[in-house]
Order: C-alpha cells, then structure tokens, then sequence
C-alpha cells in the first residue's frame, strides 16, 4: 500500500519484515492528526461529562471518611498494576503480591511480582511529582516506562526512551484492531503534538480533555515498553494534577477490561470519523459507574472495619490492629510489629488473641512461615470484578 489520508489522520504503510498480521499489513499503520484545541459536543454529552465530574468529587469526599484512605489508594493502584501485568500475560493474585511484601521474609519473589512492585513504584514517582508541580509530558511518561523493565534504564532520552518496532492492538481473540503509529520520525512529531495539547490550557472540560487525551495517547504507542499502563495512568495523573481527585483511586483498567471490545471499538471510531464524542460518552459513563462502585466499595470496607472493631478483644493494640486489617488482610508478627510500633512479642499476642476472636486465620507457609490472613478482607477485594459478558453488546448493543 502507499501512504494515504483519512478523515482525522494518514495511514502509512508497514514496511517491516517480522511476523506482522496480514490484516496490519493491508491497512497501515495510524498516525493521527494533532488534536484540535477546541470541540463542539451535544448537550446530552455536556450532561454525560458534567455527571462524571460530579461522581469524581463524590468519589474523593467518601475517601476521605475512611480513616486509612491510603489503603484505598494501595489497592487501586495495585489493580491497575495487576491489569496491565495480565496485558502481558503475566496474572498476580492480590495475595502473592501481598505475602512478597511481608517483612523478615528472605525468598525471592516471582518475576510477576516484581514487575507488580516495579509498576507500583513507578506510579508513586509520578503522583509524587505531579502533586510537587510538576508537567505531564513526555519526559515524566518516559521515565515511568523506563523504570517498568525488569532493569531499569536510566533517566535521558537515550536511544531506549522511543519505540522502535511496529506494534499493534489486539482483541480478545487475538485479531488485530488497530497499528500504532510507526516507529520513526511519524511517532516522535505525533507525541510532541500529543504532549504540548496536554500543557496548553484548554476550554474543553476536564473528563472530555482526558477522553481525548487518553486515545490519542493509546494509539500513538511512543515509549519502548509499558505503553498500556502508562496511557491508563495518564487518566489519574490528569485528575489529580487539576485537584479533582487527591490520589489514585480511580480503577480505570477495571472499566476497559470488562468492556474491552467496545473500547476498541470506540477507538475504529475516533480513527474513522475524526470524532471523539462516542468515545467521550463511553468514557464518561465508565468513569461514573467506577466512582459508584469505588463509593459502595468504601462502604462495605467501613461496615468490615466496624465488625472488625465489635469482635477485637479489650481495648489495647488488639483493637488497634483489628481497626487497620482493612489495610493488611495479609500479615505476620514482624509486620504488625513494625506499623504499630510494637515488640515481636507483643506481636504475637496481639495475633493470638484476633485469632482467637476469629478476625485472623494462622497458616503455616513453607515460603514464608508462619502468617495470617483476615479472609473477610481478601474476599472483598478479590471479587470486585463481575465476570464480563459474552459480548459487550449486552451492554452497549
């Protein structure tokens, strides 16, 4: 094929040998055009924006009744980092991930882990900076992408920092949605396009500008590993930098994974008309249906911990420690001793008597010895997903 227009950008032919799908091959590689400073959108959309945003400041108020919001923030990002590790296809279980993190354990962790705590370390280095002032651009994306590598390069915009070989979106089935925009020189003037719309001030509302950064984004593909996860951190690096959320606790991946083939087709859309305001109506709702659920989540965690302080026994580090099992449903003696400031001893004790009032479960792990497991909490975090339908057409048909 040669190079040819569309109505919001070109198709460029894919010239690489490898083992490319046909369907690519036939169709090119998407480079879209610069995003346009400005959109004109329906009134029922302005309403669909106007009721996420909403839903983002009520979502942000219920986190604040907790009285560990940070566990919350915890678990969010690690379901994000455990989505994009499936991307990969690479499955962690929330207590893998929570056991390898237990003090005074000396095994090695799974590589699936590690790459879980490589992804949770990186997004905290980018909230943290985008909390401090700092720009969401390209650079601050670069280094979130660099350090997700099983050995982090080190920061500059070194020969590693863009993406080098043709890549594409595949559906469930394995067939291929959409090339990212090619390697070369097409990739770094699209992402410096991409990067100084996000800087400029925008009259767009907020949750459209993302819905429309967010794509863009997706499809040009720039860095050389992590692309997924750092166009869905994107999301919660927006909403934090304009102060309508605090932290992470927007569980985007678990809208786009359970609605994973409209997403791609909201995506053939914003390629072939040029419009993005199905995908910001898709969007939108997403984002208000995950702060209702993120807010009934933090409800049932509040009714957990309250059951969990009518069952603690007396009123020392007991019922201390029964009031935060929310944040450690996984522990052993060293980690209660460390958060609570606390003797190993003391430790023991405490988890002797929670044990007893049947708030911990002791199981003896060859890995990692004696721990204890609050299930009730396990339970409720492991099965916020519901399975998603045959078809997305159930929903969006």
């Amino acid at each position: 094929m040669t190079e040819r227009d569309a109505t919001s950008g070109v198709w460029v032919p894919v010239t690489e040998e490898g083992d490319i799908p046909d369907a690519i091959r036939r169709e090119g590689a998407w480079v879209p055009r610069p995003l346009p400073s400005d959109v004109v959108l329906t009134t029922s959309t302005h309403r669909g924006l106007a009721q996420a945003e909403q839903s983002l400041g009520r979502l942000d108020e219920a986190a604040e009744r907790l009285p560990d919001r940070s566990s919350l923030v915890y678990y969010t990002m690690l379901r994000e980092a455990q989505s994009s590790a499936a991307l990969e296809n690479a499955s962690v279980s929330l207590k893998d991930v929570l056991l390898a993190k237990l003090p005074g354990t000396k095994t090695v962790p799974d590589p699936e882990v590690e790459a879980i705590t490589r992804y949770l370390d990186a997004s905290r280095r980018a909230f943290d900076k985008v909390r401090e002032g700092g720009c969401i651009d390209l650079p601050l994306l670069g280094e979130i992408s660099r350090q997700l590598g099983p050995v982090p390069s080190p920061p500059g915009e070194d020969a590693g920092f863009w993406r080098e070989r043709t890549s594409w979106i595949s559906g469930r089935d394995g067939s291929a949605v959409v090339a990212h925009t090619p390697p070369g020189p097409h990739l770094q003037a699209t992402a410096q396009q991409w990067q100084e719309w996000v800087r400029a001030d925008h009259d767009i509302p907020l949750v459209a500008k993302i819905a429309m950064g967010h794509p863009q984004l997706e499809l040009i593909h720039p860095f050389a590993g992590g692309n997924g996860y750092v166009a869905r951190l994107y999301v919660s690096l927006e909403l934090v930098r304009a102060g309508v959320l605090r932290d992470q606790i927007l569980p985007l991946s678990r809208w786009l994974d359970r609605y994973r083939d409209e997403y791609h087709r909201q995506l053939r859309v914003v390629i072939e008309t040029g419009s993005f305001e199905d995908f910001m109506v898709f969007f939108a709702e997403g984002v208000h249906q995950l702060c209702t659920e993120q807010i009934h989540l933090i409800k049932r965690m509040e009714k957990l911990r309250a059951r969990h302080l009518e069952a603690a026994p007396g009123t020392g580090n007991a019922r201390r420690v029964a009031s935060e099992l929310i944040g450690m449903p996984v522990t052993n003696h060293q980690l209660i001793a460390q958060r609570f400031r606390i003797s190993v001893k003391g430790a023991t004790d405490v988890a002797t008597k929670l044990q007893r009032a049947e708030l911990l479960t002791v199981k003896d792990n060859a890995k990692y010895k004696k721990i204890y497991i609050a299930h009730d909490v396990l339970e409720l975090l492991s099965s916020l997903d519901p399975v998603p339908p045959a078809s997305d057409d159930a929903v969006f048909g």
